[in-house]
């Protein structure tokens, strides 16, 4: 079902749910989950951020109290931590284990929230490295772990990586048993198109990345995301006539998924749809344009059939 650009301001989902205080003193909630899914939106509405901006950044914890975005500082790009007050999301601050003079951007949680990947442009381990400053050329993945001190790192993500400097990897979609999704040039060689790999999680480390087939196309595919059951896909394609970046959603039946389709008709203007992103629970979807964070039900972009091949019922319906 094709979404149509109807746009309205709404309120953070964490207040439509009772979670905003009205007392000035009200602690902040212990568990946030500002996305219960009690609110059906079927059309795309901005999420609102009070007026912070993300590019390259949509990543909640799993309890949807905090949310880690991307923000351009001093031509860098840089990760930024927010978290929910209980009324509004408080000024975000830098990560202070990531934050450095290279680009970082991207960030993704897995599904426990114990490892966070980015992609970053600095020096891959061992090699001369760069001048210490940004590197628009160079992009890899790497993460951060958690634990009961803190997070640890930023760790060069070995196994995913190509040994190649010249590849490019990045933009991370971990699934529920751990296993990765990715962005990569290796199979084109062409640092501007890219193609999307899978490498499972056998307990101690990755297996060998292949390339998913069926969704890979001539085209640049970019940043993604994959429901942690791995059923649904969400990934950018770029297309250069007329110039743009647009959403695109395949889903999995038999093992298989299924070629990639706009969810919704190509606008007339200069759009990039960037970013897709989900709420903890999955309920709702997320994307950016132009820094501004936009959401909608993520069973509004699926047909009935594509529902149907995954076993998944409308919410809203008589069945639901």
């Amino acid at each position: 079902m094709p979404m149509r650009k109807t746009w309205r301001t709404i309120i953070p989902l964490a207040a439509l749910l009772g979670l905003a205080s009205c007392g000035e003193e009200e602690p902040r909630p212990r568990n946030c989950l500002p996305f219960s899914g009690a609110r059906i939106i079927a059309e795309p509405e901005v999420f609102k951020l009070n007026d912070i901006n993300t590019y390259n950044g949509i990543a909640f914890t799993p309890n949807g109290c905090e949310l880690y975005i991307t923000q351009d500082i001093d031509g860098v790009a840089q990760i930024l931590h927010t978290e929910w007050s209980g009324r509004f999301w408080v000024q975000p601050e830098r990560v202070g284990p990531i934050s450095s003079p290279h680009h970082d951007y991207q960030p993704r949680f897995n599904a426990d929230g114990t490892r966070l990947y980015f992609n970053s442009s600095r020096p891959i381990p061992g090699s001369e490295g760069s001048n210490g400053q940004a590197d628009d050329g160079l992009r890899k993945l790497w993460y951060m772990e958690k634990d009961l001190t803190g997070w640890s790192g930023p760790h060069y993500l070995e196994g995913i990586n190509s040994d190649d400097p010249d590849i490019r990897d990045g933009y991370a979609a971990p699934i529920g048993d751990g296993s990765l999704y990715f962005r990569s040039t290796r199979a084109s060689g062409d640092p501007d198109n890219g193609d999307i790999f899978f490498a499972r999680w056998n307990g101690t480390g990755f297996n060998k990345p292949v390339l998913v087939q069926g969704i890979s196309s001539p085209r640049d595919e970019n940043d993604l995301v994959v429901t942690k059951d791995d059923k649904i896909m969400v990934l950018n394609r770029y297309v250069d006539n007329p110039e743009d970046t647009y959403l695109m959603i395949s889903v999995k039946e038999n093992d298989q998924w299924s070629i990639p389709r706009a969810v919704e008709q190509p606008a007339n203007e200069f759009q990039m749809e960037l970013t897709p992103s989900l709420s903890p629970d999955e309920i709702y979807f997320l994307y950016e344009i132009r820094g501004v964070t936009f959401v909608i039900d993520l069973h509004a972009l699926l047909t009935d059939a594509e529902l149907a091949k995954i076993g998944k019922i409308r919410r809203g319906t008589e069945e639901d």
